[in-house]
């Protein structure tokens, strides 16, 4: 399930000063993290877990996709805002991501939209 959070900011932080918060926010957690065509790219240790899958298997439904494979998510660079966004990832990836997005809007006093 695609999540995207928004951050709305009166003064846009510069783009070095993201790079270097995200680079922190993620530290030994990432194993990489690269801009490429307007975004960042922070791919975590590890692989996507589903968290509900023997439940599944019972016969309950979670009617969350979970993509298989690396775990990642992006942060997308616009005039007055940014995008973290993340494609079927699971939980974790997910709460990783919503963190770095508040962290923005608290440093930055920026506004936060899901």
């Amino acid at each position: 399930m695609p999540r995207d959070i928004f951050v709305y900011f009166e003064k846009m932080p510069e783009k070095g000063e993201l790079e270097t918060l995200l680079k922190r926010y993620v530290g030994g957690a990432a194993t990489e993290v690269k801009f490429d065509a307007g975004r960042w790219f922070a791919t975590l240790h590890g692989s996507n877990s589903n968290p509900v899958l023997d439940f599944e298997k019972k016969g309950y439904a979670s009617n969350v996709p979970y993509r298989e494979g690396e775990r990642w998510f992006e942060v997308y660079l616009a005039d007055n805002n940014i995008d973290v966004m993340t494609r079927e990832q699971d939980p974790f990836t997910n709460d990783v991501a919503k963190g770095f997005a508040e962290l923005m809007a608290r440093l930055y006093h920026g506004r936060l939209k899901e």
